[in-house]
């Protein structure tokens, strides 16, 4: 699925549509769910909160995206495997199959995914959003996906089930990250200036300043042969910058 605006309300297309020459490969097994974000769903974007607020419109937009997804329920069989998750978490093979074990006896299982900030030097250890979903179509239809994505932390969850890599990107398509997203408190000085991102990238900092999640060395011999061919990516020297 894919909204025509950013979280935070500005218009920006659709990038698949933009950058669909680097799909072609997987043309045959994506079904792609565009969504048009109309003005007369009257949001009202003001002042960014300065703290988490999911009254701001830009959580409307935000469930708007994972709700959407259920548009596409009704393609799938009932008994069909179904996962909720964002592009950017990557489910260990052998979990999938160890979730879709466990549907035997229960509804929704959650895959507990290493969090990876900026490149794979370090794992980001201690904070834990919400997490990738196995369920069936079933369960989906009955429940709705936004539903069962918030609920992911009470399911029953399988653990060292795959990665997260968020923010890996340069720092100035970091900063546009954080521009528009859900989370407009961090869309202000200091966390938008580019010297104080490329600084956190490259001391493998916090990028909001929590010194209780620390950054811990990661061990290579994990990722899997296929992770790693599909990335192209090869374990990391002493000067390598992971960008």
């Amino acid at each position: 699925s894919e909204l025509d605006v950013t979280f935070s309300g500005e218009r920006k297309g659709f990038r698949f549509i933009d950058d669909i020459e680097h799909f072609q490969k997987y043309q045959d097994i994506i079904i792609y769910n565009p969504l048009h974000v109309a003005d007369s769903m009257g949001l009202q974007f003001g002042v960014a909160p300065d703290k988490l607020d999911y009254t701001d419109p830009a959580w409307n937009i935000e469930i708007a995206t994972k709700q959407h997804v259920g548009r596409l329920l009704p393609l799938l069989h009932d008994d069909n495997i179904f996962i909720i998750s964002d592009c950017d978490e990557i489910p260990r093979k052998e979990s999938i199959f160890s979730a879709m074990e466990r549907l035997a006896n229960e509804p929704a299982v959650a895959l507990n995914v290493d969090l990876f900030y900026y490149n794979l030097k370090k794992r980001f250890q201690g904070w834990q959003g919400s997490l990738p979903v196995v369920t069936t179509a079933r369960v989906a239809k009955r429940y709705g996906t936004q539903y069962l994505r918030r609920q992911s932390n009470y399911l029953t969850t399988l653990p060292n089930a795959g990665w997260h890599l968020s923010y890996f990107m340069t720092p100035e398509k970091i900063r546009e990250k954080l521009l528009g997203a859900a989370h407009r408190e961090y869309a202000r000085e200091p966390y938008i200036d580019l010297a104080h991102i490329a600084h956190c990238v490259d001391n493998h900092l916090d990028l909001f300043g929590r010194k209780e999640y620390p950054f811990l060395e990661y061990d290579y011999s994990e990722l899997p042969k296929e992770f790693c061919e599909a990335f192209a990516w090869k374990p990391p020297t002493d000067n390598w910058s992971g960008h």
